[in-house]
């Protein structure tokens, strides 16, 4: 055999092992493109057992985490996600690179990369926030649930009077034409007749979303609710000259003023020069 034919087998041999170190690395298989809001899988293949973290990166902003120190087996895994990132915010439209990084038990590291794009999210009910854990019968301030949906649909606000959600005691539907926050009130009666005071569950879904309600307690209580008293301080500036009292005044409010304001005045990241 030649010099030359004899290199041309060891470079071929070389390829092969590279190839088939490839193949047995980790991996990333996820569809082409996907929406914020909708189930989506992400199969890792992983060579050895480890803790996988997952990095998204754009033009459009900064990194973000999909997971971070995920123990994974090796071989298969899969990973369910729905195209979301920090505390379950929807990625903006646009093209994505994920980077994948699984560190073994023995401090060592695979690499892997892929390509997605997301697509405008799909209609969810994103959260729902009751305006306050009880609900008096007699108040002056109505009793709510803040909600944002990612596009149009039904959001249905249900009572139960059983943890199990079988008693269903009232129902209220709202219908949205398009994304955005808004409010559902309720009064806590049906048809006229008041729930009697006691321990109630309340479901808030998004019409054909039944599986990511949000469920949480309610209260109903007779009677007003209480105002809070509001008494003389002292001095504003506390004695200095002793820590304790300093410390008393620091977490001690100085005031309740009830503004009734809903929105709230803007931030800026600087001084307004227009300001007074």
């Amino acid at each position: 055999m030649g010099k030359k034919t004899l290199y041309t087998a060891v470079l071929l041999t070389c390829l092969l092992l590279c190839t088939g170190a490839k193949g047995q690395g980790l991996s990333l298989d996820l569809p082409d493109t996907v929406r914020p809001y909708q189930p989506a899988e992400i199969a890792v293949e992983a060579p050895r057992p480890g803790q996988l973290t997952i990095q998204l990166r754009s033009e459009a902003g900064p990194e973000l985490p999909l997971c971070e120190n995920l123990p994974v087996e090796a071989g298969r895994n899969t990973l369910r996600w729905n195209a979301t990132s920090y505390g379950g915010m929807p990625l903006r439209a646009g093209r994505y690179h994920l980077l994948a990084r699984l560190t073994d038990e023995d401090g060592g590291h695979s690499t892997a990369h892929a390509f997605v794009t997301a697509e405008r999210a799909a209609a969810a009910l994103i959260y729902a926030l009751p305006s306050g854990e009880a609900l008096y019968h007699r108040r002056t301030e109505p009793w709510f649930v803040d909600c944002a949906v990612t596009g149009a649909g039904v959001v249905h606000l249900e009572c139960y009077a059983d943890e199990s959600l079988t008693q269903r005691f009232a129902s209220i539907r709202k219908r949205l034409e398009g994304s955005g926050r808004f409010r559902i009130a309720w009064n806590g009666a049906c048809d006229g007749r008041k729930a009697p005071a006691g321990q109630y569950w309340m479901r808030a879904y998004l019409d054909g979303r039944e599986e990511e309600a949000f469920v949480f307690p309610l209260e109903i209580r007779d009677g007003s609710e209480p105002v809070p008293e509001l008494a003389p301080t002292g001095p504003l500036l506390p004695d200095i000259r002793s820590d304790e009292n300093l410390w008393k005044a620091i977490l001690a409010p100085a005031a309740v003023v009830d503004i009734g304001a809903e929105e709230h005045q803007r931030l800026y990241l600087s001084p307004d020069p227009d300001s007074d």
